[in-house]
């Protein structure tokens, strides 16, 4: 997996895909400190994809670094959170209009 996903990075550094199988495959492997850049990376690209902070909150957890890793699983919390949260309110106002159109 880390060669495929370094490959399709060579192809497009931007693959979002490529970096977090990347992070993946290093974790695996035990190179969290590169699979923590990897994270950090498909993080810059997109911060709204709330896996990764807890894939880089379970190598920081391996490199025996508890706030760190506490604070990335706290930022997907947080992401699934208000996910939930725009979702609800989306249907809200949905029943919202329906009733209106009911008028």
């Amino acid at each position: 997996m880390l060669q495929v996903s370094e490959q399709a990075i060579a192809l497009d550094s931007n693959h979002i895909d490529g970096w977090i199988c990347k992070g993946i495959a290093l974790h695996a492997l035990g190179r969290n400190e590169e699979a923590i850049v990897a994270y950090d990376q498909t993080i810059r690209l997109n911060p709204k994809i709330s896996q990764v902070y807890t894939n880089k909150g379970n190598a920081l957890y391996a490199l025996r670094m508890d706030e760190e890793a506490i604070a990335a699983i706290t930022w997907q919390s947080i992401l699934i959170h208000n996910l939930v949260r725009y979702i609800l309110i989306k249907e809200m106002l949905f029943m919202l209009l329906g009733d209106m159109m009911k008028r």
